[in-house]
């Protein structure tokens, strides 16, 4: 289902009337400063367009009570430092980062709307969505076999089935701005569909954004080898357009 920023306000008021707790996400998407709103802003531009936004194209990436805006705050924050590590991507460390008043400097804008038209790219296109987002699965242990069993779960043979995690979708647009420089976007995908059948190859459970998965993830994404290309753009205006244009653009 489509969702926009006046949705959002409407079932935070409904909620706060209710008495309702707020989730850590809302209560970064309650917050009114420049990077919030720059924030919100991609969230209007790249995720909920009604024709083409990527709410269309990723319906199982779980977009509620304000994760939506947590996980594209999260893309912000660690592009904004790459190739420094940022390994505590809590919502508490988000809270004191949107606080900031400084103005978001263009160039990090236009580099952020490049990574989005990407991801946005590889989400319209069956193939490379295919290769990014397939379900992954990987094996259960002997004791999640026998709990799965007890409970009378359905499982096939040995395996258990994931769909892309919140970690896995901002660790995608890490990794197409690290890569975008070096491969096309039809490579970048197949290359982020390793990384999620890597790093989720010793997690029998839940794929969560702790420290060591983080760890985990730069650690493959230094690994890619990087061999530089002619004609590409780092850049995006707002609509996701390089000043380059070239077979490789993004």
């Amino acid at each position: 289902m489509r969702s926009t920023q006046s949705d959002y306000l409407t079932r935070i008021i409904e909620r706060v009337q209710m008495g309702m707790a707020l989730t850590p996400a809302e209560k970064l998407q309650a917050l009114s400063t420049p990077w919030a709103k720059f924030v919100t802003s991609l969230l209007q531009r790249y995720i909920y367009p009604q024709e083409d936004g990527l709410w269309k194209y990723l319906q199982d990436w779980d977009r509620s009570r304000g994760r939506d805006f947590q996980n594209l705050a999260t893309i912000v924050y660690m592009i904004e430092a790459y190739p420094e590590r940022r390994s505590n991507i809590g919502a508490a460390k988000l809270h004191t980062w949107l606080l900031r008043a400084d103005p978001i400097e263009d160039h990090l804008k236009k580099k952020v709307y490049a990574v989005m038209a990407s991801m946005l790219e590889i989400a319209r296109d069956e193939k490379n969505k295919e290769a990014a987002f397939q379900t992954v699965r990987n094996r259960i242990s002997p004791l999640g076999k026998y709990f799965n069993a007890f409970y009378m779960f359905k499982f096939i043979a040995d395996y258990h089935m994931y769909l892309a995690t919140s970690v896995e979708f901002c660790f995608l647009g890490v990794t197409i701005y690290a890569l975008k420089e070096h491969y096309p976007v039809g490579k970048i995908a197949d290359l982020f569909g390793s990384y999620r059948l890597q790093i989720r190859s010793s997690n029998d459970a839940v794929l969560r954004a702790n420290p060591s998965t983080i760890l985990n993830s730069y650690k493959w994404l230094e690994r890619v080898p990087k061999k530089k290309r002619t004609n590409t753009s780092i850049e995006a205006d707002e609509d996701g357009h390089s000043p380059q244009k070239s077979e490789y653009s993004f």
